[in-house]
């Protein structure tokens, strides 16, 4: 009975101990989420104010522009609604001179484009500048929610702030690229069990071909067979009234499908997608071949995008067969699939936030911080400091950046033995939903 009752007694202290630390650190979050808030605020109209003047400048474009927010959303839809195909390269260019081509994303992008195309484009870079921190707070809340850590304002806050610091995030703020929203509707996809959440986060995805391609590949080895389906379906069903128009516009179904054929092929040989070009930042395997001198057709790229994609795919199966589909490794190995096959700029690398998180998670935590390794190397390319390497007259590190992704996306987790998942980590599963499931039992 003593036994029973000192038990109590400790049960007892722990949970008031518990409720005392709970109640310090609400206490707490305001005052560390309120400067770290306002700080991605102030980033925010910082980078609106750049982007306003520069997105009115021809290229070559500097820092801070949103050109590529200009040239595939806002621009081809106004110029869908004012009766044109976007599709159409040459003409599209002879109407905007001075704007980058259009490349083949989805139809669906220009029904995105609605809400954007009927503002001025100071006005559509301000909401499109709000949506893209609302995806980086998005992206860095999967990170740490994966990672075991506080998903409060203030730590979503910081990682966005920090990554807003980063090559790979100051790139794609600056671009205003798409690849910020596809990147944070891969990692919704990936971990939602919420039925038409994973299906609108594939939708999104879907709309840049060389995200989206991918992460159907990804989610099939998870197991998430119903997403790929429904998310394939929605895209199409939301991409059928755009296409429907420009079928009629181009007189028929296979002169649209020429119409594509040839944008197509206009984008591979364009040199602002070329690896080999100055300034090129490409991760995946076909950029850093360029790089190192060999030269691939187009023909020959495709096939390499499908080797790479199969490779890492087969890697992505391996561990999530030996480590059940939790750990450091079946994160970066999906990464790895992700980012090394088809055509990737380093702006696409936010994608490898949560990896990141999850490895410094593992290394500052209890256990082997062998562990660790995958996750640190994939922190390379958010240390790539394109600006001081030029300064000094060195070659840039985007070799080194492919390099480091390939060793701790593909290599290491083969290597590395299973395990590395902090306490409170959710892996790939973080929705309540999940969580609710995989609570211990009181």
């Amino acid at each position: 009975m003593s036994a029973d009752r000192s038990t109590g007694r400790s049960s007892a202290g722990r949970r008031a101990s518990d409720a005392v630390r709970g109640a310090a650190q609400r206490i707490a979050a305001p005052a560390v989420s309120l400067p770290f808030s306002a700080l991605v605020a102030v980033v925010t109209v910082v980078l609106h104010v750049h982007n306003a003047a520069g997105a009115q400048q021809p290229p070559p474009f500097g820092w801070f522009h949103f050109a590529d927010f200009r040239d595939t959303v806002w621009l081809p839809t106004r110029d869908l609604l004012a009766g044109h195909d976007p599709y159409d390269l040459p003409a599209y260019l002879d109407r905007n001179p001075g704007a980058q081509e259009f490349p083949l994303y989805a139809p669906v992008v220009l029904l995105l484009g609605l809400v954007f195309a009927p503002l001025p484009l100071w006005a559509a870079m301000a909401v499109w500048a709000v949506v893209l921190v609302a995806a980086l707070a998005l992206v860095a809340r999967v990170g740490l929610r994966l990672a075991g850590a506080p998903v409060g304002i203030g730590p979503v806050a910081l990682v966005v702030a920090l990554l807003v610091l980063t090559p790979p995030g100051r790139q794609a703020l600056s671009s205003g690229q798409f690849a910020i929203p596809a990147a944070a509707a891969c990692l919704v996809a990936m971990s939602t069990d919420r039925r038409w959440v994973g299906a609108a986060a594939v939708a999104v995805a879907l709309v840049k071909p060389q995200v989206g391609i991918p992460l159907l590949g990804v989610l099939l080895v998870l197991g998430r067979w119903r997403a790929v389906r429904d998310g394939c379906l929605l895209a199409v069903a939301a991409s059928l009234p755009v296409a429907a128009v420009l079928v009629v516009r181009s007189g028929g179904v296979l002169p649209w499908v020429r119409t594509l054929s040839d944008n197509l092929d206009q984008s591979f040989s364009s040199p602002a997608t070329s690896a080999s070009r100055s300034g090129s930042t490409r991760v995946d395997v076909a950029g850093l071949l360029s790089r190192l001198g060999v030269d691939l057709s187009t023909t020959g790229t495709a096939v390499l995008t499908l080797v790479v994609l199969a490779v890492t795919l087969v890697v992505l199966r391996a561990v999530v067969r030996r480590d059940g589909g939790t750990g450091l490794p079946v994160v970066c190995a999906a990464t790895g699939a992700l980012v090394l096959a088809a055509p990737t700029e380093l702006y696409a690398y936010v994608v490898a936030v949560p990896a990141v998180l999850l490895g410094l998670a593992v290394l500052t935590g209890a256990g082997d911080r062998r562990r660790a390794a995958p996750g640190l190397l994939l922190l390379v390319p958010f240390l790539h400091a394109t600006t001081a390497v030029r300064a000094v007259g060195l070659p840039e590190l985007t070799v080194l950046n492919t390099t480091a992704i390939a060793l701790g996306a593909v290599v290491l987790p083969l290597l590395v033995r299973p395990g590395g998942q902090p306490a409170g980590g959710r892996a790939l599963s973080w929705s309540r939903g999940v969580a609710a499931r995989d609570a211990p039992a009181d």
